[in-house]
């Protein structure tokens, strides 16, 4: 019966003037989207390299793979700070799509989509883990517990900047944990930080927050964030994985 409905409504198209219809229906479909309250639009990634023309930024994905990323389509970017492994050591960066246009609606719209599935599958794939092993459920708790955070400190005239997710992709070896670091911006400091989500890994051991700074005046601060991570239970002995933390933090900017 379905498949007699759609030949039915394909035998009904015109023949001619077909790619105007296509131009019509496209049109009506932007100006739905138009008309759609538009979602949040900064998203978080790692920065690799930057073109020297200052038009194209190399970024790092959590499954590895590097892409190009024009800057026409970027705006409000920021510094975040570092994040180096044994083997990488890469820049990151904050940025919001510019969703004036209807590129950029579009890119947006399918960021937020395929980010909704990636996090529904990794869901899932936990709970079915939970289920053939129940005795893992206590290792998982202790795995996701909130990780330790920094004081509260900030000085009367420094400015404390927005919150943000930091994203911190890395390839490892299961089997033997992985030293992953994050460091801030020069001149700035953490006043709040947590763990947002573990991507395919689980933390080894707590984090360790370093301090430093101390120039007379002003007391240490919080400036980096060690990490020692593994592979997600039930990944093989030994195989290579992709991974990747996610950190809410809190910044500050120092001033005089």
């Amino acid at each position: 019966m379905n498949a007699a409905k759609t030949s039915q409504a394909i035998a009904t198209l015109p023949a001619r003037g077909s790619h105007d219809n296509i131009q019509n229906a496209l049109s009506e479909v932007v100006k739905g989207v138009n008309t759609k309250l538009a979602r949040r639009s900064e998203f978080v990634t790692s920065v690799i390299s930057v073109a020297d023309d200052r038009s194209r930024v190399k970024v790092k994905l959590c499954t590895g793979k590097v892409i190009d990323v024009p800057m026409s389509i970027l705006k409000n970017v920021r510094y975040l700070g570092s994040a180096k492994t044994e083997e990488d050591s890469f820049e990151i960066a904050s940025g919001e799509i510019d969703i004036s246009t209807d590129t950029g609606i579009l890119i947006q719209q399918m960021a937020h989509e395929i980010t909704r599935l990636s996090r529904s599958l990794h869901a899932s794939q936990e709970r079915f883990l939970l289920l053939q092993n129940p005795e893992k459920n206590k290792a998982a708790q202790i795995d996701h517990a909130e990780a330790p955070k920094s004081a509260k400190r900030v000085a009367p005239f420094d400015t404390t900047l927005p919150e943000t997710i930091v994203k911190i992709p890395f390839t490892g070896i299961a089997g033997f944990p992985k030293a992953v670091t994050y460091g801030v911006p020069t001149s700035q400091y953490l006043q709040d930080w947590s763990i947002f989500l573990l991507k395919n890994c689980f933390l080894t051991q707590p984090p360790q927050v370093i301090e430093t700074g101390h120039d007379g005046n002003r007391p240490d601060r919080p400036i980096e964030i060690q990490f020692v991570l593994d592979a997600a239970h039930g990944t093989a002995l030994f195989t290579t994985y992709n991974a990747q933390l996610e950190l809410d933090v809190v910044l500050v900017q120092e001033t005089t």
